[in-house]
């Protein structure tokens, strides 16, 4: 197994690196982006790349903060909590999607144009997620309770690629009605899944944290989720 980080060519107001996980071999793989919470590329993320690699895609975790804080990796508790919460307020929507957007160009040149790429974020990175596979950026998005959602419901309702959303029922950050408006908005357009775990609250797909993780729905969305990729990707099970 492959495990780095790779600096991405610099030009212009670009300088973002990624942490890179990959199974071993010269094969190119299908290649998903893992975008990350507002904790930076932490333990957690590159533990969700390490599981999408052994299921047999390159994956790629963009360092989205690197203008403020390059290769930051936060926990969950004071004071990387208040840390974290900066970082966000800081953080501009529309710059880290034209990041992501380089970095999926140069997957493509790299690859060739035909070269499958899809998306799955947490938070912030959720919000990301489902922008890009709206917009069709990338061939699809999936998001893990994807804040800031609220100007976007007519755009994910119209979405050119297929976006997956996971929300958790007892999500304090998600208000069930903007996920209610999404859902029904986004009825008409079979490219989008909306699925809500009624008793599961922000973070529910991270095992280290306790206080919030839901066994039963990180399963549930852990499985769908790599169905949707391994469909739309054009990756076998692996064996």
């Amino acid at each position: 197994m492959h495990k780095d980080w790779i600096e991405l060519p610099k030009s212009g107001d670009f300088g973002m690196d990624a942490y890179r996980v990959a199974p071993a071999g010269d094969a190119a793989r299908p290649t998903v982006i893992v975008l990350h919470e507002i904790f930076g590329v932490n333990e957690s993320m590159r533990d969700v790349a390490q599981m999408l690699a052994d299921e047999g895609f390159e994956v790629l975790v963009p360092d989205l903060f690197w203008r403020d804080a390059p290769r930051i990796s936060l926990g969950y508790v004071e004071p990387d909590r208040t840390r974290a919460g900066e970082l966000l307020r800081n953080f501009d929507t529309d710059l880290g999607l034209a990041d992501i957007g380089q970095l999926v160009e140069w997957l493509k040149q790299r690859h060739g144009a035909a070269h499958p790429v899809a998306a799955i974020g947490f938070c912030i990175g959720g919000k990301l997620a489902t922008l890009l596979g709206a917009r069709g950026v990338i061939d699809a998005g999936v998001s893990f309770y994807g804040i800031q959602l609220n100007d976007y419901v007519d755009e994910i309702a119209n979405a050119k690629s297929p976006v997956l959303l996971h929300f958790g029922g007892e999500d304090a950050q998600i208000p069930l009605e903007l996920v209610n408006r999404i859902e029904a908005a986004s009825e008409p357009n079979r490219r989008v899944d909306v699925r809500v775990y009624p008793d599961a609250k922000h973070g529910f797909f991270n095992p280290t944290r306790a206080e919030r993780h839901h066994a039963q729905a990180a399963s549930q969305a852990g499985s769908s989720t790599l169905k949707l990729l391994r469909e739309v990707l054009d990756l076998p099970a692996a064996s």
